[in-house]
């Protein structure tokens, strides 16, 4: 039986030191090819938002895209094959809704 893997990323801090350049480095880029060489899917987790999270992966520059980004410590979208990032199933939408709702709960709460 094949089984699919994933490896799972922090960003910031984690894949691009804060203090480096933003480039991603050679022996990371080595284990990365090598595991998507046999089928290993990649998703990065970061806090920032997806335009921000593209710039930065377009930045870092790794030998190959992610498959998916979990941008704002909660939303999940995946490449599409044309390149572009698609929400994942209603999960955002789910999440922007019960956000929502916590915030309009809280409201008092907050203003306090």
């Amino acid at each position: 039986m094949n089984h699919l893997h994933l490896l799972s990323t922090d960003f910031d801090g984690t894949l691009v030191g804060f203090s480096s350049d933003g480039a991603c480095g050679g022996a990371f880029a080595e284990v990365l090819t090598e595991f998507r060489r046999h089928g290993g899917l990649w998703a990065v987790n970061t806090g920032r938002s997806l335009e921000h999270a593209m710039d930065g992966i377009a930045r870092f520059g790794a030998p190959s895209s992610p498959d998916f980004l979990l941008t704002n410590e909660r939303e999940v979208f995946r490449r599409c094959r044309d390149g572009h990032w698609e929400a994942y199933g209603d999960w955002n939408a789910r999440c922007t809704e019960m956000h929502d709702e916590l915030f309009k709960k809280s409201q008092d709460l907050l203003a306090r």
